[in-house]
């Protein structure tokens, strides 16, 4: 006889409608820097690879209206709670490779403004049956072992979520010390999704590698100079 009776789900992918529901919970300077002129600041990372290069890879069903899959709390409680009495959820992002962008102080702050996002729109009581993984910037482990603290004991989130390496370590290395410690004190099991180990790097180029903050002291000396011998 098969099992009929409630079920959880430990890997619902759940996203944004527009970057922009994340960007605003970015600080105004990071906010600045995502909608400079010029070269789009993406928030992700380069993809490793894409498994549907002339598709996609999600129902067809699942987009509800012209936003992206994952971005509905009612067509998810239509199409997956109701129908396969799920009692509990844990949603998980869409992968959530974000921490791993190279600029190290951006993938902090873009961390933090999505774990906000998530809080808000998905773990503040608009379902009971939805829990919620923290998401962490492994690249600088003493900035994720702070947000495990800050948010790791909301009621609602149910594991600390390493999704993306941007560090490049074996997640046993000690560099890594610092989150274990930080979940083993809230008491948040950690979590590897599929590929969390994976290093993403970034192309070369002077755009995403924090070699902009260089670049920008540098145009700000440049503009000062000329300023001072065209008077």
């Amino acid at each position: 006889m098969l099992y009929d009776g409630p079920r959880i789900d430990v890997d619902v992918h759940h996203n944004w409608r527009r970057d922009e529901d994340v960007v605003q919970y970015l600080p105004t300077q990071w906010q600045e820097y995502v909608r400079a002129p010029g070269k789009p600041r993406t928030l992700y990372p380069p993809a490793i690879f894409n498994p549907a290069p002339n598709g996609i890879t999600n129902r067809l069903d699942a987009f509800p209206g012209e936003d992206p899959s994952g971005s509905s709390i009612e067509l998810m409680r239509k199409q997956l709670l109701e129908p396969f009495n799920i009692s509990h959820v844990v949603v998980s992002f869409d992968v959530g490779p974000n921490p791993a962008v190279a600029n190290l102080e951006f993938a902090t702050e873009l961390t933090r403004a999505i774990n906000r996002w998530s809080i808000d729109n998905w773990l503040s009581e608009q379902d009971s049956r939805i829990y919620g993984s923290l998401l962490l910037n492994t690249q600088l482990p003493h900035e994720a072992a702070r947000d495990i603290r800050e948010y790791g004991r909301h009621p609602r989130i149910a594991e600390a979520l390493f999704v993306a390496n941007g560090a490049g370590k074996p997640l046993g290395h000690p560099v890594y010390d610092p989150i274990y410690e930080a979940a083993s004190e809230v008491g948040l099991p950690v979590a590897i999704h599929i590929g969390g180990d994976t290093f993403l790097s970034e192309p070369g180029d002077l755009h995403g590698v924090r070699l902009e903050i260089v670049d920008e002291k540098g145009r700000i000396a440049l503009e000062e100079w000329l300023g001072s011998v065209s008077r």
